[in-house]
């Protein structure tokens, strides 16, 4: 281990046992400046990535029941929760419709649809992203079905690399893949993230349907206006645009599959049938988490999902990472951190709370700015629900409305190794595409277009009652 990993390491430990061995300020506990002590240094671990980050949450959550902080059973008790099953549900479903081939079927079946220019393509995979959002929760899964064919589209289009029409594709497809899943609670991990920061009985309002209610207009504003930019920003110009090199190429690609095979059929019956479960959730009560967890046991069943899919593909780390955000959350509340705080940063907030148009541009800002300097993205969300989780609630400003502004802002890519799904998307391009370089003009617009669908989005959350 060099001096600076060992400093990364070492450093965060350190600034941990100080605050633990704190005095407790009036409003916190014993027990409150030990969790906060293991948080920091969490955190911090988490931003250096100095270690892996399920690797930490367990750690941490281990060190709250070694030094008392809470009994076992609550600081494990996210495990129980619908979120975590459905997670692992979710991701279950994911492996068998990766694995037989069905989502790069309905990717190639899309593309087909529209016309083999760069606004037809730019259109093209914006749309494709829209269809498989919902089907899939990984979001680099997603990427990396879609970014071979960008690329190949390209090249069949004319564009060479770091070509400015080759940026708006790579553009369009990131944008499509790594970040409108967001707006379907069966679409992106972070999705759960964000759930997993909320009390359980706020857990159980957000069903599949409730969620796409509250982000329908934050999606069509993003997609609207990015398609726009993306013209606006690299179309090659008429000497360029609608020269095709190859004609029907997605065409090609879906011919070349053949025709569906038994287990695409079962795996398109079971996926229509996980999505119909969840978007009636509110009409049969059965919990999201469970009709998941039965999707994926009928795929066993049917001999779709073998026990090494079980056991290999589906991403333990993830599930036990998110599991342990949510008790590292969860925490915070249990322990009064959150009200402590509301009443420290009371004063100094309330002006931007009592404001909602004021306070959205401003998570907007500082989160675009924190992440300089803060890798993790959900290291980032838990900073901002940790200092104004509490104030929310106090101001009469839902949580999920500042941990969604906040994890939506996190999302840019002001450097290459910032966004692990945008690192994957990359490189899943094969580099032959375009560079980061290449990718910053999106990366500003992607930061100003956010905020106005956020802002646009304000009177709906305000007639949801979450502001």
């Amino acid at each position: 281990m060099n001096v600076k990993r060992s400093i990364q390491l070492l450093m965060p430990l350190a600034l941990g046992i100080v605050i633990a061995l704190l005095s407790p300020p009036e409003g916190l506990t014993i027990q409150a400046m030990i969790f906060m002590g293991i948080f920091v240094c969490a955190i911090l671990w988490l931003t250096f990535e100095i270690i892996d980050d399920y690797i930490v949450v367990i750690l941490a959550m281990s060190l709250f029941v070694v030094f008392n902080i809470t009994p076992l059973r609550t600081v494990f008790a996210p495990f129980a929760s619908s979120a975590v099953w459905l997670v692992i549900g979710a991701f279950g479903i994911s492996v068998v419709v990766a694995k037989v081939g069905l989502l790069k079927r309905i990717a190639f079946a899309v593309l087909k649809l529209f016309p083999e220019n760069f606004s037809g393509q730019i259109l093209a995979l914006l749309s494709t992203g829209l269809v498989i959002s919902p089907l899939i929760p990984s979001l680099t899964a997603k990427a990396s079905v879609l970014a071979p064919f960008s690329a190949t589209a390209a090249v069949a289009l004319g564009y060479g690399k770091s070509s400015k029409p080759a940026a708006g594709m790579f553009a369009a497809m990131w944008l499509s893949s790594g970040i409108f899943g967001c707006a379907f609670l069966s679409g992106a991990v972070p999705v759960f993230t964000i759930l997993g920061f909320l009390p359980p009985e706020q857990q159980a309002e957000f069903t599949w349907t409730y969620w796409l209610s509250a982000t329908w207009v934050w999606l069509v504003i993003l997609a609207v206006l990015s398609f726009f930019t993306i013209i606006f920003l690299f179309n090659p110009g008429r000497s360029n645009t609608g020269v095709i090199v190859e004609k029907g190429f997605a065409a090609k690609n879906l011919a070349a599959l053949g025709p569906m095979s038994r287990d695409e059929k079962f795996a398109a019956f079971f996926l229509a049938l996980a999505l119909l479960g969840w978007m009636t959730g509110k009409w049969h009560r059965i919990d999201s988490g469970i009709w998941a967890l039965v999707i994926m046991s009928l795929m066993a069943t049917t001999g779709l999902m073998k026990r090494g899919d079980f056991g290999t593909k589906i991403s333990w780390s993830t599930v036990f990472f998110i599991g342990g955000v949510f008790s590292l959350a969860s925490m915070i509340s249990v322990l009064k951190i959150d009200k402590w705080l509301a009443t420290l940063l009371g004063p100094i907030m309330e002006p931007v709370f009592g404001n909602a148009f004021v306070l959205v541009p401003v998570l907007c800002v500082i989160t675009y700015l924190v992440r300089c300097v803060v890798i993790s993205q959900t290291a980032t969300t838990a900073i901002f629900f940790a200092s104004l989780g509490g104030l929310a609630q106090s101001s009469g400003v839902h949580a999920w409305v500042i941990l969604f502004v906040c994890y939506m802002s996190t999302l840019v890519w002001h450097f290459s190794f910032t966004n692990t799904t945008y690192v994957a998307a990359l490189g899943a391009t094969g580099g032959e595409m375009v560079t980061h370089r290449d990718n910053q003009p999106m990366n500003i617009a992607y930061m100003i277009i956010n905020i106005i669908a956020c802002m646009v989005s304000i009177p709906l959350w305000s007639a949801m009652g979450l502001l």
